[in-house]
């Protein structure tokens, strides 16, 4: 990666086109993993544009959810090299919240371009559960900063909850 950004050089003409300098482009922060994990995050934008069985609003929503959760990854590295420090343990807060919040995003824009009367959303109803989990997100947030151990067990629950399945989509099926 390095050497294709380090080949990166324009010819730059002043007033005579024959007198022309070499600028060397800087090169891109010191993070090849990040800079890679950019650029396959647009590629996914420029993909998802192909299906269209869903409205715009519900791609926007699907591409803010990955885009969150991609980011998982990043942060408990992070967590990890740092020792479990306040700041990266929060900034795990912050991007599962965010994840939370695109999820919810989602679920809404699913409801809304399949109708009110679909059976997600019956099926889904208020989402209390959603609402309770990115509570738990911003309060583990806080937390981070005085214990992070009191923020990680936050973040344990918060996922155990949702490890056990949810039955209200079966059930609706069932009945129907």
């Amino acid at each position: 990666m390095s050497r294709l950004r380090s080949s990166f050089v324009y010819q730059i003409s002043r007033s005579d086109p024959t007198e022309a300098r070499q600028v060397v482009l800087p090169d891109l922060p010191q993070c090849p993993a990040f800079t890679a994990f950019l650029e396959g995050f647009k590629y996914l934008l420029v993909n998802q544009k192909a299906i269209e069985s869903v409205d715009g609003k519900v791609l926007w929503a699907n591409l803010l959810l990955l885009f969150w959760l991609s980011l998982v990854p990043f942060v408990i590295r992070w967590i990890d090299e740092s020792g479990f420090q306040p700041l990266p343990t929060a900034a795990y807060g912050a991007v599962m919240a965010m994840a939370a919040i695109g999820y919810m995003l989602l679920e809404r824009a699913l409801i809304n371009c399949n109708g009110p009367k679909s059976m997600l959303a019956k099926a889904v109803g208020h989402d209390v559960k959603s609402k309770i989990s990115l509570g738990i997100y911003t309060i583990a947030i806080v937390l981070a900063f005085y214990q992070p151990w009191i923020a990680i067990a936050l973040y344990i629950a918060n996922a155990a909850a949702w490890f056990l399945p949810d039955r209200r989509i079966e059930s609706l099926k069932a009945s129907d």
